[in-house]
């Protein structure tokens, strides 16, 4: 059934999910610095992640990876901030056996890298 949009206009659920990938490859590259970062985030071509800039649709695989890294990184910004959000995804994490969150993430194990983030905002440590 197609969606309304705010403006009362109709507009469907596949038309919608591609504008929301868009915002968040937008975010993403604004926030890791750039369309091979994020390419490189989530193992994707980089022409492929700026078709989905663009507002191409990715497949399921692509589409969790994107939504994955989306909320991992709001999630560490909120209590990290932008900078440092950056580097702890990019860092040895005890919590993760010394593994970095972003290699353990790219692998489709969220639960593990949110649980650290977790720990990490909890103050805890390993």
């Amino acid at each position: 059934m197609p969606k309304t949009t705010r403006k009362g206009g109709k507009k469907s659920g596949f038309h919608y999910r591609k504008n929301l990938v868009k915002v968040k490859i937008d975010y993403l590259t604004e926030r890791l610095g750039g369309v091979m970062s994020v390419a490189d985030a989530i193992q994707a071509d980089k022409s492929r992640v700026s078709r989905w800039a663009k507002g191409a649709a990715p497949d399921e695989r692509n589409s969790a990876a994107i939504n994955d890294l989306e909320y991992i990184y709001q999630r560490l910004a909120s209590f990290l901030g932008n900078e440092s959000a950056d580097k702890w995804l990019d860092s040895p994490n005890a919590f993760l056996k010394g593994r970095r969150p972003i290699d353990v993430l790219q692998e489709g194990k969220m639960v593990d890298v949110l649980a650290a983030a977790n720990q990490e905002e909890a103050g805890s440590f390993a």
